[in-house]
């Protein structure tokens, strides 16, 4: 009788040991080193300019625009980005556009979609109408005939999200309403005024360092081990 007891005891004890060893190991593989942190990446527009309802693409003025009606067509700006320096797996938790606005004409709206690029970012005459999702709106509110520098954040960034997850280039287009509206925006063939700009901030999971992992797995098989081995 005194054997089991003993025997329990030890067995309790060793259990007790290996049970602490367990928690340590998992609390350093998920210690505030190894858990989410976030950060923020800013990124100026690979290519900006804008189309018109005819197909004819502007990419080299010092400024790009969206105008209703103007010369008998409309166009709209166009601004692509490449989030290849947001890391794989990160989460996206919001993004801002921002840039200088040079001209706004009228009392219209401006509606500003995003879309998944594909391929290296460049302005095509497919972007001037491909599916996108409305992430800013702004009516007749922008200071109007003024110049200055803007920010809207994107109230929706799930393409965000699929672009840094897939392509890897996301594409912005303004589009103002009504008929004489225009919104101009500094392109990047100027250099003295704010260019377009993306700030977007993420969160992410890093991968437990190999000594952590190691520790825990040690653990589990020294557990498993003694009771395979208990009477």
């Amino acid at each position: 009788m005194r054997f089991h007891l003993d025997q329990l005891t030890s067995q309790t004890s060793w259990l007790r040991a290996t049970g602490t060893c367990v928690v340590v190991a998992t609390l350093a593989v998920l210690s505030p080193a190894t858990m989410c942190w976030s950060d923020v990446a800013v990124i100026t527009a690979s290519v900006d300019g804008d189309i018109e309802s005819d197909g004819t693409i502007d990419d080299s003025s010092i400024f790009s625009q969206t105008q209703q009606g103007g010369g008998g067509v409309d166009t709209r700006n166009i601004f692509e980005f490449d989030l290849s320096s947001i890391p794989a797996g990160a989460i996206i938790t919001s993004v801002e556009f921002s840039g200088h606005t040079t001209l706004n004409a009228g009392n219209g709206t401006l509606n500003l979609s995003d879309y998944v690029g594909t391929g290296p970012p460049q302005i095509s005459v497919a972007d001037y109408s491909v599916a996108g999702n409305l992430v800013a709106t702004v009516t007749g509110g922008i200071d109007f005939f003024s110049t200055h520098d803007f920010a809207f954040m994107l109230s929706d960034i799930s393409n965000a999200q699929l672009a840094a997850d897939t392509t890897e280039i996301i594409g912005l287009r303004g589009d103002m309403t009504s008929f004489g509206d225009t919104w101009r925006v500094a392109s990047l063939e100027q250099t003295t005024r704010k260019l377009p700009t993306l700030t977007v901030n993420y969160a992410r999971i890093p991968e437990p360092s190999a000594a952590c992992v190691l520790l825990l797995g040690l653990c589990t098989t020294g557990l498993h081990r003694r009771r395979s081995k208990s009477p």
